[in-house]
């Protein structure tokens, strides 16, 4: 099945009067308070062996590639974490990296989930084009 053809499969009609277009391609569009959004929703996902410094650094990249590769001027950043192991100080190194991309780029962690897993990390950035925005 195709991309498309699935986004087919799985839309049901749905009564959410705020909905006013969806289910879409990395998209959808909203009414609220009196104003209509685009909504975009880009995902990147990579590696993370939070032991490892050079892993730790690629995440980060991972992140950054997204955030400039995006027409999304603000973001919401959620956040999901599968790690083997939870190293204090290494996780400190990967907030406080984080955290420095995030303001930069002028987005949110807004969220996300840690679980015990096989090391990797899901970047789901949710916001709108302000270009789009009416």
């Amino acid at each position: 099945m195709k991309e498309f053809d699935f986004i087919e499969h799985i839309s049901q009609p749905q009564h959410c009067p705020s909905l006013l277009m969806g289910i879409g391609d990395d998209a959808a569009v909203i009414s609220a308070n009196d104003q209509t959004y685009n909504l975009q929703v880009k995902l990147a996902h990579c590696q993370l062996d939070i032991s490892q410094d050079s892993s730790i650094n690629q995440s980060i990249e991972c992140l950054k590639s997204l955030l400039v590769t995006t027409d999304i001027q603000k973001g919401y950043l959620f956040i999901n974490l599968s790690l083997e192991s939870m190293q204090e100080q290494k996780l400190k190194k990967y907030v406080q990296q984080l955290h420095q991309v995030l303001k930069q780029h002028d987005t949110v962690l807004a969220g996300g989930d840690t679980t015990h897993g096989c090391g990797t990390v899901i970047y789901q950035l949710v916001g709108y084009n302000a270009e789009d925005h009416h």
